[in-house]
């Protein structure tokens, strides 16, 4: 199981923690995507990219994104 104080370090690989989207007035904003993790699948989530990053045994996530599961 992974140490909330190292969640909290983790952002996904694709799209860095952050993507912009367009405000009500045109202007784009940067807005902050967080990982989710699953532990009983072994799983970090983005939602974002929606992505599943698998976490190894030893609590290793593997962050290559051509090994990602799309959803």
């Amino acid at each position: 199981m992974l140490d909330n104080e190292f969640l909290d370090l983790l952002t996904c690989p694709k799209c860095k923690g952050q993507h912009t989207e367009k405000n009500d007035q045109g202007e784009e904003q940067t807005i902050a995507t967080e990982l989710e993790y699953r532990a009983e699948e072994c799983l970090l989530v983005c939602h974002h990219c929606r992505l599943q990053y698998a976490v190894t045994e030893d609590d290793i996530p593997n962050f290559l994104i051509d090994e990602a599961v799309s959803f």
